[in-house]
């Protein structure tokens, strides 16, 4: 998953009810705190469910913009190292 937590209750998206389940529920973190009198204040019980964007795998170029820096140095050192080879290697 792309995000861990919801971002109205803050607690892991795990405990939400999935975009392939239908019908409302809610979140099992904020049924437990009604449950056992243990709800922050100010704070209403969550019914949301997971969106369907969040079971979507990032493509490569998303991959690729949140690498660190050291890591895209890399990548990019690696292509050019790739690319000098294939050069080389077709030298007359």
């Amino acid at each position: 998953m792309r995000e861990t937590l919801c971002l109205d209750c803050e607690h892991p998206w795990e405990e939400h009810r999935g975009s392939a389940f239908k019908g409302p529920a809610a979140c099992g973190e904020c049924q437990y705190e009604e449950d056992h009198g243990q709800q922050v204040p100010g704070r209403e019980k969550c019914w949301n469910s997971v969106p369907h964007a969040l079971f979507v795998r990032p493509t490569a170029r998303e991959l690729e913009r949140a690498a660190p820096l050291h890591r895209k140095v890399l990548l990019r050192f690696g292509r050019l190292m790739v690319a000098v080879l294939h050069l080389v290697v077709r030298w007359p």
